[in-house]
Protein backbone atom coordinates (compact mmCIF):
# COMPACT_ATOMS: atom_id res chain seq x y z
CA UNK A 1 0.00 0.00 0.00
CA UNK A 2 1.66 3.35 -1.33
CA UNK A 3 -1.21 6.00 0.61
CA UNK A 4 -4.09 5.38 3.10
CA UNK A 5 -6.45 7.67 4.26
CA UNK A 6 -10.37 7.14 6.03
CA UNK A 7 -12.17 7.03 2.64
CA UNK A 8 -9.62 5.84 0.03
CA UNK A 9 -6.08 4.06 -1.15
CA UNK A 10 -3.34 3.34 -3.26
CA UNK A 11 -1.45 0.66 -3.80
CA UNK A 12 0.60 -1.36 -6.45
CA UNK A 13 -0.31 -4.46 -8.36
CA UNK A 14 2.02 -6.35 -11.03
CA UNK A 15 0.28 -5.16 -14.56
CA UNK A 16 -0.87 -8.11 -15.23
CA UNK A 17 -3.10 -8.23 -12.40
CA UNK A 18 -4.28 -4.97 -12.10
CA UNK A 19 -8.05 -4.49 -11.69
CA UNK A 20 -10.34 -1.92 -14.15
CA UNK A 21 -11.45 1.12 -12.98
CA UNK A 22 -15.04 0.60 -11.99
CA UNK A 23 -14.12 -2.51 -10.16
CA UNK A 24 -15.54 -3.44 -7.00
CA UNK A 25 -12.57 -5.49 -4.48
CA UNK A 26 -12.83 -7.81 -1.81
CA UNK A 27 -9.59 -6.37 -0.23
CA UNK A 28 -7.55 -8.25 2.16
CA UNK A 29 -5.52 -7.82 5.21
CA UNK A 30 -1.61 -8.39 4.04
CA UNK A 31 0.14 -12.04 4.98
CA UNK A 32 3.17 -9.71 5.73
CA UNK A 33 1.40 -8.05 8.64
CA UNK A 34 2.20 -10.82 11.70
CA UNK A 35 -0.67 -12.34 14.07
CA UNK A 36 0.27 -9.71 16.18
CA UNK A 37 0.67 -6.60 14.63
CA UNK A 38 -2.98 -7.63 12.30
CA UNK A 39 -4.99 -9.01 16.20
CA UNK A 40 -3.70 -5.40 17.20
CA UNK A 41 -4.98 -3.72 14.11
CA UNK A 42 -8.56 -5.41 14.40
CA UNK A 43 -8.79 -4.28 17.42
CA UNK A 44 -7.89 -0.43 17.24
CA UNK A 45 -10.43 -0.35 14.29
CA UNK A 46 -6.88 0.11 11.97
CA UNK A 47 -7.72 -1.94 9.54
CA UNK A 48 -8.76 -2.35 5.99
CA UNK A 49 -12.44 -1.40 5.48
CA UNK A 50 -13.67 -5.04 3.33
CA UNK A 51 -14.40 -3.70 -0.01
CA UNK A 52 -13.19 -1.00 -2.48
CA UNK A 53 -14.19 0.26 -5.45
CA UNK A 54 -11.33 1.25 -8.22
CA UNK A 55 -11.62 4.66 -9.10
CA UNK A 56 -8.01 5.07 -10.91
CA UNK A 57 -5.27 3.44 -12.60
CA UNK A 58 -1.88 4.26 -13.94
CA UNK A 59 -1.27 3.69 -17.68
CA UNK A 60 2.45 3.55 -17.80
CA UNK A 61 4.58 1.27 -18.94
CA UNK A 62 6.36 -1.42 -17.14
CA UNK A 63 5.86 -3.92 -14.39
CA UNK A 64 3.98 -2.63 -11.78
CA UNK A 65 0.61 -0.52 -11.88
CA UNK A 66 -0.72 2.16 -8.99
CA UNK A 67 -4.14 1.89 -8.04
CA UNK A 68 -6.87 3.98 -6.27
CA UNK A 69 -9.83 3.07 -4.45
CA UNK A 70 -12.34 4.42 -2.71
CA UNK A 71 -13.65 2.56 0.18
CA UNK A 72 -17.11 1.37 -0.08
CA UNK A 73 -19.79 -0.37 2.86
CA UNK A 74 -20.19 -4.31 2.38
CA UNK A 75 -22.93 -5.18 -0.09
CA UNK A 76 -26.07 -5.54 1.58
CA UNK A 77 -28.15 -9.06 1.59
CA UNK A 78 -31.51 -9.27 -0.01
CA UNK A 79 -34.32 -10.65 2.02
CA UNK A 80 -34.90 -14.70 2.17
CA UNK A 81 -38.50 -14.54 0.37
CA UNK A 82 -40.18 -17.56 1.34
CA UNK A 83 -42.87 -19.16 -0.24
CA UNK A 84 -46.65 -19.45 0.90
Amino acid sequence: MLDRSEEAAAFLTTASNAPRVGERLELAESEAVGPTKRDSARETGAHLPRFGRVVGLDDQQGATRRVAIRFEPPPRSSPLKTGR
